[in-house]
């Protein structure tokens, strides 16, 4: 069980059978191949995915910070790339 009832924050798909869900310790989760496993620790307030291709998928996600980053599985590294820094953001929404 990933967190129990009334804790979660927000749920996205992104990715090929991928889910990601943000619990109310601000943790982000991702459940790929039946299993859920953590992805980051206490910083993450709401995540948003969305299909880009057939075979692509991104996710948007605001922080506690407020700031704004994107998953890409296409970028380098961490494949997060920060869109804005901390302020006025609260909520991450895609289409």
């Amino acid at each position: 069980m990933l967190s129990p009832a009334g804790t979660v924050l927000s749920v996205a798909a992104a990715g090929h059978d991928e889910v990601f869900a943000v619990t109310a310790d601000h943790n982000l989760w991702k459940r790929s191949l039946a299993a859920w496993a953590l992805v980051s620790n206490g910083s993450f307030q709401s995540v948003s995915g969305a299909d880009i291709s057939a075979t692509a998928s991104e996710l948007f996600a605001v922080l506690t910070d407020s700031s704004l980053w994107e998953y890409n599985a296409a970028f380098p590294g961490t494949h997060w790339e920060e869109l804005d820094s901390a302020g006025v953001l609260a909520v991450a929404a895609a289409r």
